[in-house]
């Protein structure tokens, strides 16, 4: 035969349950404990996030001042910056537009005829050009056969058009025919 254990209790339930609950005491205040943990713990994650907010908004508003405190610097040295763009545009416009005209002048030195026109002077008005020479005199007719070739040479170039002579003196005393040539530039 084997022997059994069995464990008859015939204390009243009311008497079983206060002996079950002194010995899960120590378990049931665990239990509390755990639960009044689990409660603190977001509360702490964002009491912790609050702070370092707090510490960003700080490093913020601090800078915040410093460029409140330098923004006239700041404001001062943009509008240097710009005008300084501004002059650079234009400093290149008249660069570009001068190295054109110095192109366009030497190419109207190439079209000389001979090298006994002299010119002196270059005048530019709306849309047209003056241009001012002197002829060394071999002869009358081949200074005045120079001229007529220049004008001619001047309505071949792309950028000109109806070169006419507009004055043509002789100076006795230099031995020179002094010219003024008018042409108008193309669109």
């Amino acid at each position: 035969m084997s022997e059994t254990f069995v464990n008859i209790n015939l204390l009243p339930l009311e008497f079983i349950r206060v002996e079950e609950l002194r010995e899960n005491r120590v378990y049931l205040y665990l239990s509390l404990l755990m639960a009044v943990l689990l409660t603190l713990t977001p509360f702490l994650f964002l009491r912790q996030k609050n702070i370092l907010a707090q510490n960003i908004l700080q490093e913020v508003n601090f800078s915040l001042q410093e460029y409140e405190k330098y923004k006239p610097q700041i404001k001062k040295t943009e509008e240097e910056i710009d005008d300084l763009k501004k002059k650079k545009k234009a400093l290149t416009m008249v660069i570009g537009r001068r190295s054109i005209w110095l192109a366009r002048l030497l190419e109207i030195g190439r079209t000389l005829p001979s090298r006994y026109i002299c010119l002196t002077n270059f005048s530019p008005t709306t849309g047209s050009l003056e241009i001012k020479g002197e002829i060394s005199l071999t002869t009358i007719k081949a200074g005045f056969e120079d001229l007529r070739n220049f004008a001619l040479r001047l309505n071949e170039l792309d950028y000109l058009e109806g070169a006419s002579v507009t004055q043509c003196d002789r100076d006795e005393a230099k031995e020179k025919l002094v010219f003024a040539v008018a042409v108008k530039i193309k669109e």
